[in-house]
């Protein structure tokens, strides 16, 4: 999500994404992404200056033999006040949750590579890895945003007759949440990012 801030900010009522990636086919275990989203508007008709937007997310990908996954369902919502004829700030809010794993299965290490075997791998040897140490991880993760809008022309005329233009800023991954694969005490935390985005 590039900003929560733009949950809802479109002209109809609902709106529906559908994403599907299959990447690097050719080289061994495919990369594979799947996403739907759906957001609102709401109040439009109701409150003459401002209104609200909400929105679901849900986002599953799937990386190589490892078999490392991310799954993602959130939720965002938005506020919208028009501060000018043709001026409009909003604010957002995005909260979910996500899950990662990682599959032992597939994977070559080397406890596995014997030198006396014509090609050096030996599947049959032993990791030397816990498997029960890759644990799933489940964590949250939320983001804020703001946005300015400026709207100029009807919204019933076409394209060529309007003018839109738009910039705002993003604080992702605010409450920085950890993740770790293995049972031991770890301070990999994800890192927070900024990010700045305009359009017209």
């Amino acid at each position: 999500v590039v900003n929560p801030a733009m949950t809802g900010a479109f002209n109809g009522d609902q709106r529906v994404a559908i994403n599907y990636k299959d990447q690097w086919k050719n080289v061994g275990s495919p990369y594979r992404t799947y996403a739907l989203s759906f957001d609102m508007g709401l109040m439009k008709k109701k409150w003459q200056k401002s209104y609200l937007g909400a929105g679901l997310l849900a986002y599953k990908d799937v990386a190589g033999s490892a078999k490392f996954a991310t799954t993602q369902i959130s939720a965002s919502v938005a506020s919208f006040v028009s501060v000018g004829e043709n001026h409009k700030v909003s604010a957002g809010l995005q909260g979910g949750f996500q899950q990662r794993s990682l599959s032992a299965e597939g994977q070559t290490w080397d406890n596995q590579y014997d030198p006396s075997k014509t090609d050096g791998y030996d599947p049959s040897l032993g990791t030397g890895e816990i498997s029960s140490s890759f644990n799933n991880v489940y964590f949250g993760d939320f983001t804020g945003g703001l946005q300015w809008t400026y709207s100029m022309g009807d919204a019933t005329l076409s394209s060529n007759d309007k003018k839109n233009f738009n910039a705002g800023v993003a604080f992702h991954h605010v409450n920085r949440p950890t993740q770790e694969f293995y049972d031991v005490a770890s301070l990999d935390k994800m890192y927070s990012r900024i990010s700045a985005h305009a359009g017209a």
